[in-house]
């Protein structure tokens, strides 16, 4: 009877009230349900017309790039590397010998990362006000009455003193009132743009900005071109007190990130990142695909279908250069396992195709509207019109030296790969002569030897066996010979072509402290001479990755907080990046500086600077010294009310002084509190004994 009863709580049966189904059964059920759903989705011709439209642009990308662009990067990377590529490196097995590669390349790629690294480690841009900037209204309003009200003050004091002022007059101080409106409005905007500069400049510290910009220098250096992309908004998990207690939350969060150049797929003809369809191939975990679900713009049930359909697996776009590339760059094929390959596009779409692929908003039908879209294998888990208001890629690219007509140009290993396969040939030519004339040659007739004499061996007191029968007293069965060394000619050579590598980069050997230097880098002067000359060349690298990622990229990040956090982005506002012409010459400035300030300290220039011109300059060295600038200099406004202060008690003084008058009087009467004065009777004689007139 009990056996009975189990059985049928056990398993399903129609003479029961009630079906029982195990949970782990309703969770496949519900899998299945939604994987039909999803596939249903995915079927559909606007589905399949948007994932066709994607891979025939990735189709087109990806060989456009592996029949030009990948060998190159492929290219770089082995000179980088120091490794022969496997046609170079069979050859030179078969010819015999050492197979030593010299690393100038990566010698001089480390030299100019270390150089430009230096660069940009302090903030490489500044946030200034536009030569007339444009203040909220009511700030505009509040600083005009305030001078207003000054102005006033002064025509009053000039009629308690029985000065009337004629229309020259007049007009004098309406120009300096239009001059000191606009000089208060340019205060006021500096003010905000140093807020606003400060606010971004902790964003981009912790998205991960200058992390992002110090790996994108070691591109630049190596390949044609280099990528920075951001600000990406991605929900993170900080650690913060809540009621004294620690909290874990996840809060949006701006991060931005270096793009490998491998994975960057822009139009063949494109002249700039902005230019023609774009495709970036991510390789994401299971997990990053789970972090998509909920986030908007992204389908949650294509998402899941994509997880269900690889969850045995991986799904990989395999290119050409994959393999070699792994293993240039020190990974292992098994560390991609579990990896999903997904194509993120960015294009051009006329807007009656968005239509019939179902997008909801109200679209021109001959209008080109910009997209982004995402796809993993044939499944579109994103469509969605680009999120920046201008239609603006959030990629930014520069090159060593840029191209106008291309994304792509020349990286350091490009511009001296003649003069590293030079350096290599007679690097492996003197390691080959030095081991051939190390020692003698050895010539054997082997018809003479005894058999099973073994020649290929040679040691002290060897004893050589010969056939007596074959052997003539005028033929001798082995002999020596020493090969000549020829290691002068080849080392001259080589140094010829070791300079040449300075030449042809525009990375002089003494910036990583070589101490193979001579001429005028043996003394301090002429070797500072000659840094600031190859400071000259090296100014156009670093005004490429100012022109091209720098500005560009604070700039994408300034427009962000415009849209999405309006309070913090207020001001009318211009981004100067100023590693080019500013960092590059930062000792040579500050020299120039404490110059400056040498020069004017005497009374002609202090009346011309005034306090508040000398408080500038020294709060300029100051923030070159990071000195705490608000602890030792006052800001301007303070500095000019001390000096009209100062300048006020010598005039009230100086009165005194001819009239009799006292302090405490002369400034009741100027503020309007102690009625007229009354002219008094100077003194007959001054301290000298000398007539006066009346005051």
């Amino acid at each position: 009877m009990v056996n009975e009863i189990n059985q049928d709580i056990a398993t399903p049966s129609t003479r029961g009230l009630i079906e029982f189904t195990s949970p782990d059964e309703l969770l496949r059920r519900d899998e299945e349900e939604a994987k039909k759903l999803a596939e249903e989705e995915q079927s559909k011709p606007i589905i399949l017309s948007i994932a066709s439209h994607i891979r025939t642009v990735w189709n087109s990308h990806r060989d456009d790039k592996q029949n030009d662009i990948e060998p190159r990067l492929l290219k770089c990377l082995r000179l980088r590397k120091g490794k022969y590529d496997a046609a170079t490196h069979a050859q030179i097995t078969k010819q015999g010998g050492t197979d030593l590669f010299i690393k100038l390349t990566a010698a001089t790629c480390r030299a100019a990362k270390a150089w430009m690294s230096d660069i940009f480690t302090d903030k490489p841009f500044a946030i200034t006000p536009t030569p007339v900037p444009d203040l909220p209204d009511e700030a505009e309003a509040e600083i005009t009455q305030r001078l207003a009200m000054e102005y006033q003050e002064a025509v009053m004091a000039h009629q308690r003193v029985g000065v009337v002022l004629d229309e020259r007059k007049f007009q004098e101080y309406a120009e300096k009132f239009k001059k000191d409106v606009l000089q208060k409005i340019k205060d006021e905007a500096q003010k905000d743009n140093d807020i606003l500069e400060n606010e971004i400049n902790d964003d981009l510290t912790e998205g991960g900005w200058y992390e992002a910009i110090n790996e994108v220098l070691w591109d630049i250096v190596t390949f044609p071109a280099a990528f920075l992309k951001g600000p990406i908004t991605r929900m993170a998990k900080t650690l913060s007190w809540a009621n004294g207690q620690p909290v874990i939350e996840e809060v949006p969060k701006k991060s931005w990130e270096r793009v490998n150049p491998f994975d960057l797929y822009p139009s063949k003809s494109a002249k700039n990142i902005q230019d023609g369809d774009l495709l970036e191939r991510h390789r994401l975990s299971r997990q990053d695909l789970r972090d998509l679900i909920g986030v908007e713009g992204y389908n949650e049930e294509a998402i899941k279908l994509v997880l269900l359909e690889h969850s045995g697996g991986s799904l990989k776009l395999w290119t050409a250069s994959d393999q070699e590339r792994q293993m240039l760059e020190n990974k292992s094929p098994e560390t991609d396992t579990e990896k999903i390959d997904a194509l993120q596009y960015w294009g051009s779409v006329q807007g009656s195709m968005l239509t019939e692929w179902g997008m909801e908003e109200e679209l021109e039908p001959t209008e080109e509207y910009k997209i982004e879209a995402w796809l993993i294998g044939n499944i579109v888990i994103s469509v969605v019109l680009n999120p920046d208001p201008l239609g603006n890629r959030p990629y930014f690219s520069a090159s060593y030296d840029n191209n106008p007509d291309s994304i792509w140009d020349e990286g350091v290993p490009e511009l001296m790969e003649d003069v590293q396969q030079i350096c290599n040939s007679m690097g492996r030519a003197i390691i080959n002569n030095a081991g051939i004339a190390s020692g003698p040659q050895v010539a054997v007739l082997t018809d003479l030897l005894q058999p099973g004499m073994d020649v290929t061996t040679m040691y002290p007191w060897k004893l050589w066996q010969f056939k007596a029968e074959q052997f003539t007293g005028g033929q001798m069965p082995i002999q020596f010979f020493q090969p000549d060394p020829i290691l002068d000619v080849l080392m001259r050579v080589y140094d010829y072509f070791f300079k040449q590598a300075s030449e042809v980069s525009g990375i002089p050997a003494y910036i990583a402290g070589s101490e193979k230097m001579g001429g005028a880098a043996r003394t301090a002067s002429g070797l500072s001479m000659l840094m600031n000359a190859a400071n000259k060349g090296m100014r156009s690298v670093v005004a490429n990755i100012d022109k091209g990622i720098i500005t560009k990229s604070v700039k994408a990040h300034w427009q962000h907080l415009m849209l999405y956090e309006p309070e913090k982005a207020m001001g009318d506002i211009n981004i100067v990046a100023r590693a080019s012409s500013y960092l590059l010459m930062m000792e040579s400035l500050q020299a120039r500086r404490m110059e400056f300030l040498s020069f004017t300290n005497n009374d002609a220039d202090r009346q011309i600077m005034g306090a508040s011109g000398r408080a500038e300059v020294l709060r300029e060295i100051a923030k070159d010294l990071k000195l705490p600038i608000d602890r030792i200099i006052p800001d301007r406004e303070s500095v000019i009310n001390s000096a009209q202060d100062a300048k006020i008690q010598e005039i009230l003084m100086n009165i005194s002084k001819a009239s009799g008058v006292s302090m405490e009087q002369l400034i009741q009467i100027a503020s309007g509190q102690g009625g007229q004065m009354q002219q008094p009777v100077a003194r007959e004689q001054n301290l000298a004994g000398q007539p006066m007139g009346r005051a």
